[in-house]
């Protein structure tokens, strides 16, 4: 069985938002699955020239997710945030991600933007 993650990018202006969720892919069936957990909720900022885009993006949520902590200097723990930095490329298929294509889809509406 492989474990692959389902990206939905979202651009609003110099914002932009990310949703991942987990897929389980089984020789020819794919399941989405709520059990599994890992369901990261992502909002940041997009600058853009020509023809890259630099993206960076922090954390706002995670639906069964283990939280990462940082002890502080007096003893009490504080949520740390995961961040994630993606460069691409612009093509006039999309962007170019890590290799991976990103195309404009339908209208939706992603659970990081509330």
């Amino acid at each position: 069985m492989e474990m692959v993650l389902f990206m939905l990018f979202k651009k609003k202006g110099d914002s932009v938002y990310l949703d991942q969720s987990p897929i389980s892919i089984y020789k020819t069936d794919t399941s989405f699955s709520a059990s599994d957990g890992g369901f990261y909720h992502y909002s940041g900022t997009l600058i853009s020239s020509d023809t890259t885009i630099e993206i960076s993006l922090k954390e706002t949520s995670c639906d069964y997710c283990g939280e990462l902590m940082k002890k502080k200097a007096d003893g009490t723990l504080e949520r740390e945030y995961r961040t994630k930095k993606y460069l691409g490329k612009l093509t006039d298929k999309g962007i170019i991600i890590n290799k991976y294509l990103f195309v404009r889809q339908p209208k939706v509406n992603l659970i990081s933007e509330n």
